[in-house]
């Protein structure tokens, strides 16, 4: 017996299987196995019946997966070449380019006229140049997902120029929404950042995400190499994440201050360094400054560095986000909401006056000096008494409904945190009424502990659920009380 089911709940059901959702998908690097369960689930509903094959079917051709080889991309472009309907399809590519000789590409390609045209056009390496193709056979593309892995060796100025050419060309990529670029090869000149600039001007982009990159601040900025778009202003991206970066804070201003309106913004240390670009949070929170009037989530995350040893020396420019109107989501490690007075009251970032890059700067040369001596924990423990608390909690905007505090294992101020989190639930949560929930899921054991024993564990609990705010710990997390 067929199965009969209305047509609305079968775009209910389809809406759950839309293989594009795995090319936006940032979380997913490598999203081939998702879509090949995603795509057998597809072909068994339609195998089912045909009133689900008229719904279905289409969904199988949402998505294409390039995996590097030059004959499948010469064998995909002369499909779409010979099928344009199916090519105007596609709504989602993930591509991974490689630099297989171009003696392994199908004959017929170098006879097309649109391969030839292209050649003359634009001096590219071959891989580029047939990914350029490629790109431009599908003009309803929405989502793009770029992954160069390890064991490939791709020309970045190649990479770079394509990016340049989809801004200028009105035939590649006219409505790309959403890009994800993964760089997994570290060479020794490191990746050029301005490929994500060029990206940020495309017409319709609304979403960027990058993993991997980073700049070679010597040879690439301090020699003056630095070529920015002009401009660039008129982007209309609204979400951008750097994930695993590290990027010059003139690049980060950059991107950021193109944006007409940012939503979200999302930046994440790379496991490498993690000591100088603590200091750079000054500038990121200059930079976003621009945008508190639209800005309803930020995430600076320190999950993957290994290298910090906080004691109460750190900084963090606190009430910097008190002026962000809309800001729902706020999440940074711990050890950025802690430091000494002097510290904590010689800089602040207010809504009337919201750039101190100058000030900045002479701030971070002359705490360098002290990060690099950092005290013990024995001596951390006496400078917790010229904590200028009230500023510590004035950090959060009225508009905030989730504060998520890393404490990951790359601090040994145990005491920190704990004081923090108990001044805030005495001083700020009261004021706070939109705040629902406050997460500590990432806290290790040791902090956890040393938090209960300084506040006190049904103190601390009572304070939080009195407020109608749920604390949120790692769900193995055992309170050991003796």
């Amino acid at each position: 017996m067929s199965l009969k089911l209305c047509h609305d709940i079968l775009f209910e059901i389809a809406s759950h299987l839309d293989p594009l959702d795995c090319v936006r998908d940032h979380d997913i690097l490598n999203p081939s196995e998702a879509l090949r369960e995603r795509q057998e689930t597809i072909l068994s509903l339609c195998l089912a019946s045909s009133s689900f094959f008229d719904v279905f079917g289409p969904l199988l051709r949402r998505v294409v997966v390039d995996n590097g080889s030059s004959i499948r991309r010469s064998k995909l472009i002369l499909h779409y070449l010979e099928n344009p309907g199916e090519a105007a399809q596609v709504r989602g590519l993930c591509v991974c380019p490689s630099t297989l000789v171009s003696g392994n590409i199908e004959p017929e390609l170098f006879a097309q006229p649109v391969f030839e045209q292209y050649v003359s056009e634009h001096d590219l390496s071959f891989p580029i140049r047939a990914l350029g193709i490629l790109l431009s056979l599908l003009p309803n593309l929405e989502a793009l997902k770029l992954s160069v892995q390890v064991h490939l060796n791709v020309d970045h100025q190649d990479l770079l120029n394509l990016f340049s050419k989809a801004v200028t060309s009105r035939s590649l990529l006219p409505k790309l929404k959403s890009v994800s670029l993964y760089y997994a090869n570290k060479s020794q000149h490191g990746f050029d950042p301005r490929g994500i600039e060029r990206m940020l001007c495309l017409p319709n982009i609304d979403e960027i995400s990058a993993r991997g990159f980073y700049t070679d601040k010597t040879n690439l900025l301090r020699a003056g190499q630095w070529a920015y778009l002009p401009g660039l202003r008129t982007s209309n991206v609204t979400v951008i994440r750097l994930l695993s970066c590290d990027v010059d804070t003139v690049f980060l201003d950059r991107i950021v201050r193109a944006a007409k309106s940012l939503k979200e913004f999302t930046y994440q240390w790379p496991s490498e360094c993690f000591a100088e670009a603590t200091f750079n949070i000054l500038q990121f929170v200059s930079s976003l400054s621009e945008h508190r009037r639209t800005l309803k989530k930020i995430t600076f995350d320190a999950s993957l560095t290994r290298c910090f040893d906080g004691s109460g020396q750190t900084i963090m420019p606190i009430g910097s986000f008190s002026s962000f109107e809309r800001l729902e989501h706020l999440e940074m490690p711990a050890i950025l909401l802690t430091g000494k007075r002097q510290t904590l009251t010689d800089f602040r970032l207010t809504a009337d006056n919201p750039r101190q890059d100058e000030y900045g700067m002479q701030l971070r040369e002359r705490t360098t000096e002290e990060f690099k001596t950092a005290e013990t924990r024995r001596h951390a423990d006496s400078a917790w008494q010229e904590i200028d608390w009230d500023a510590l909690v004035g950090l959060l905007p009225d508009s905030t409904t989730t504060l998520v505090v890393q404490c990951p294992n790359l601090t040994s101020d145990l005491v920190g945190p704990a004081k923090w989190l108990q001044h805030f639930a005495l001083t700020r949560l009261p004021h706070l009424a939109n705040l629902h929930k406050v997460d500590l899921s990432s806290w290790s054991p040791q902090h956890l502990q040393v938090l209960f024993e300084v506040c006190g564990f049904h103190n601390v609990q009572h304070l939080f659920a009195t407020h109608s705010c749920t604390l949120k710990l790692p769900d193995d997390y055992i309170f050991l009380r003796d």
